[in-house]
């Protein structure tokens, strides 16, 4: 479904229910900021983008380990979701998922190919190196320097989360489906009840056993908000093959066939 609703629409539904609080300062700020929670808190489908160099392809080149991300206008790298390994010199193509894993060390003395290459990892702009210079981009590193021979062609092929773009005007239209536009509404009256010191915000309690709950509009909007992540987040594995078990539950990043690597 489109998304055609701005956040000056959700502002308009919320307003007789702001009642004293000043609704009109600092509007944008709040909506960017509401925004990137809503962002940050799952893989949302409309938020993919696929990995790509600068040029196009992430080809593999023999003896290196590190390799820059390219991206498009308005999907600056974020996080990345899932990553894998093509050869493309051959038909069909062979492609295997990799793990993926923070925190990777430069490793050029060891060699990997397709099989034996078991995880890439993102690293950050400043902090890798293509052919001795330090890159000021995002980065994906291997485990293990690539070992490229013959006529063989290799890729790496993903998916990632790009990062909300900053929103500088309530005329911005909301970014998830306006299916979920109640998520928008919910969102701004927690915000604006916050502001305002009004006691119908609500508030989050954690208890003795680290158990999360949520009052008042809070609460709300943390329902709606999980509603949508539901339906719509790639990471939770909303999909089971046995439902009353919990062994059919797919792992967030690896779908195999009983949804565990």
């Amino acid at each position: 479904m489109a998304s055609t609703y701005t956040w000056a629409d959700a502002i308009t539904a919320i307003n007789p229910f702001i009642k004293s609080i000043p609704i009109t300062v600092g509007q944008a700020t709040i909506v960017d900021q509401l925004n990137s929670d809503i962002w940050r808190s799952g893989i949302w489908q409309w938020s993919i983008a696929t990995l790509t160099s600068a040029s196009g392809v992430l080809a593999l080149v023999h003896g290196h380990q590190d390799y820059g991300v390219g991206t498009t206008t308005g999907a600056v790298f974020y996080r990345l979701w899932r990553v894998r390994i093509s050869r493309t010199d051959v038909s069909p193509i062979v492609q295997i998922d990799k793990d993926i894993t923070f925190g990777l060390t430069p490793t050029l003395d060891l060699f990997g190919s397709i099989d034996s290459i078991q995880a890439i990892g993102p690293v950050q702009a400043g902090t890798w190196y293509l052919n001795s210079a330090l890159q000021s981009s995002v980065g994906l590193r291997l485990d293990r320097a690539a070992s490229v021979t013959g006529s063989a062609t290799y890729q790496i092929d993903g998916e990632y989360q790009y990062a909300p773009i900053k929103i500088t005007s309530t005329a911005s239209v909301i970014p998830f489906p306006d299916q979920y536009f109640s998520v928008a509404i919910e969102g701004l009256l927690y915000k604006y009840y916050k502001l305002g010191d009004d006691p119908r915000a609500g508030t989050r309690v954690t208890d003795g056993r680290g158990n999360v709950s949520y009052s008042g509009q809070l609460a709300n909007y943390m329902a709606e908000l999980q509603r949508m992540k539901d339906q719509e987040d790639l990471g939770d594995g909303a999909m089971f093959r046995f439902p009353e078990s919990t062994l059919g539950g797919t792992r967030a990043g690896n779908f195999g066939m009983w949804g565990w690597y």
